[in-house]
């Protein structure tokens, strides 16, 4: 899941500054609390707040710094962008923005006009006489005449993160909502008769014409329905009791040989891996995931596994060879790719009705559970001996079949499933219950404007989102609306540009590449001197805002391929 960030405005008393800031420092943590997307965001943010403060200033100058990257030389506000490439995210356990200070001890020497801006949701506490190296620097710094500005980026996890402001200068401990350009604005301000009250009301988003939904046409892309290109570990577990039958155990053979048949079985990354196992009185492990280095080799083996004809049936055995056939790769190779369990058996799993704390096929099936491991289950009903009911053994309902004409079908449908996923920390639209599709979503909560939003969802490989659906729509909705409820705080960039003309009328372009189609939506009022678009969680409306300044940078929601979905401008 995505971190989610605290959401509540600082309201501050600015302390204009006397003259305008022409040197700018920036420190921006990289630990793992924050995470590799989450610091690209926020680099790419304090990007855009330099150039905030830097506008109009002629001779500013500014340094990105980090703990592998000391510059040890001012740049200017054109160069900054380029100069971000080089601070990489780094992973370390503990921020010490002491220490960065004073590696990149070159740049503050003779520099008194400085403003140094750190990012971090850690408590940076300096107490009178606290001794250590932050402290330290930020009292010469301070005696230097330095400003130090805080940027709070308070996660759900540690919670509100205001202590930061303990070591800031008066006014300049400031949260990276979508707030922050403002108040950084006014708190650098060259007047100094200007006191300026920042507060919710003077950065609310302007009254605008919204569009109201109303879809004609579905341009979300399942997934990728070529099962040859799959590249999953699948594990078949089948039932060979007395009570399943000889003739009907082969017809189950059969039918699972088929499903074997289009995929590309072995031993590569880009291949699946085939374990099986046989449930009788015991369960028995007759091939692992190693055994097979072609198709046909795991088609013959699993077309001769033997009828038992015993008169239990293990599932909890089953289950639990498949526990430690799973963990013991993941263990051996570090690869946790999508695992598949076909459990097929005639056999009643009623867990609802199962004590708690005894070891049984129910445990077992909510450990695998746990482990992201899908098991889809097959009911083997038959006349004689009643129906089988087994998906309370199931990942969800979804993962539940019927050993009926459509088995072959179905099954290959959970291989394409269980193979489009999304990674990261990205949540994947699904277009109906048991379809997932191509697109992996993930609000990213750092406030910025448009074109450095797109670059931030570049350096992962992803896009701006593109909504083609009134579903898909209501569903980045539902993610803005744990942003809080407040629409002012629940709105995010989506990645349409819109465009007039007095000839062709309202026309636009998708961060993707693709057009913009009015025809696909009704009502979609814009004003032509506002080109971006946000969507607004509340009433789930849209509305188009300027692409820049101080009140139209706003978090954003980034959009990417999921493994094995299908790339629509492919």
């Amino acid at each position: 899941m995505w971190k989610l960030r605290h959401l509540q405005l600082l309201l501050v008393q600015s302390v204009v500054l006397s003259a305008p800031i022409r040197h700018l420092a920036v420190i921006v943590e990289s630990t793992p609390a924050i995470g590799l997307l989450d610091f690209e965001a926020t680099k790419n943010s304090a990007v855009s707040i330099a150039e905030v403060i830097g506008n109009g200033t002629s001779d500013f100058q500014v340094a990105l710094l980090g703990t592998n990257h000391h510059p040890n030389r001012w740049i200017p506000l054109k160069d900054l962008r380029q100069e971000a490439t080089k601070v990489n995210y780094t992973g370390e356990e503990i921020f010490e923005p002491g220490r960065i200070i004073v590696d990149n001890g070159a740049l503050f020497t003779n520099v008194d006009d400085g403003l140094l801006m750190i990012v971090t949701l850690e408590d940076l506490l300096c107490e009178p006489n606290t001794e250590n190296v932050l402290c330290r620097q930020i009292s010469i710094l301070k005696q230097r005449g330095w400003t130090i500005s805080t940027v709070s980026l308070q996660f759900k996890e540690t919670g509100k993160r205001l202590a930061v402001s303990n070591i800031a200068s008066e006014g300049a401990a400031f949260v990276m909502n979508r707030h922050i350009f403002q108040e950084v604005k006014s708190f650098t301000s060259a007047s100094k008769s200007q006191k300026n009250e920042v507060s919710r009301s003077s950065t609310s988003i302007p009254s605008i014409p919204t569009s109201n939904l109303s879809v004609v046409y579905n341009g979300d892309n399942p997934c990728s329905p070529d099962i040859s290109k799959i590249a999953l570990d699948v594990v078949i577990i089948l039932d060979n009791s007395a009570e399943v039958g000889n003739l009907s155990f082969t017809a189950l053979k059969k039918s699972l040989v088929g499903v074997l048949e289009g995929l590309q079985v072995g031993q590569d990354n880009d291949q699946s891996a085939i374990a099986m196992i046989t449930i009788g009185k015991k369960a028995e492990l007759r091939y692992n995931f190693d055994s097979f280095h072609y198709t046909k080799e795991a088609m013959d083996a699993l077309a001769s596994l033997p009828f038992g004809g015993d008169e239990a049936v293990d599932i909890s055995g089953g289950l639990t060879l498949t526990i430690n056939l799973v963990t013991a790769r993941r263990n051996r190779t570090n690869n946790h790719r999508p695992v598949l369990v076909i459990l097929a058996s005639s056999g009643v799993a009623p867990c609802p009705e199962m004590p708690a704390g005894i070891d049984n096929e129910c445990q077992a099936a909510a450990k695998l559970k746990n482990m992201n491991v899908r098991v889809g289950t097959v009911n083997l009903d038959f006349h004689s001996t009643g129906p089988a009911d087994i998906g309370h053994l199931a990942y969800s309902k979804c993962y539940q079949f019927k050993n009926n004409r459509l088995l072959g079908f179905n099954l290959q449908q959970s291989l394409i499933t269980t193979n489009c996923y999304c990674e990261g920390g990205y949540s994947q639209f699904h277009i109906g219950e048991c379809s997932p599709s191509s697109s992996c979503i993930r609000i990213i909560q750092t406030a910025d404007f448009y074109s450095s939003a797109a670059t931030t969802c570049r350096t992962f490989g992803a896009r701006l989102v593109s909504i083609w659906s009134a579903a898909k729509s209501n569903y980045v909705s539902s993610m803005c609306f744990r942003l809080g409820n407040d629409p002012d705080e629940s709105s995010v960039l989506i990645g349409l540009n819109v465009f007039f003309s007095s000839h062709y009328g309202t026309f636009g372009e998708w961060d993707s590449g693709q057009s913009f189609r009015p025809d696909v939506f009704s009502n979609f009022d814009a004003i032509p001197t506002q080109r971006c678009v946000i969507l607004r969680a509340p009433g789930e409306t849209w509305h188009t805002v300027a692409c820049t300044g101080e009140t139209n940078a706003f978090y954003y929601v980034c959009e990417k391929l999921s493994h094995g979905g299908v790339d629509p401008l492919a």
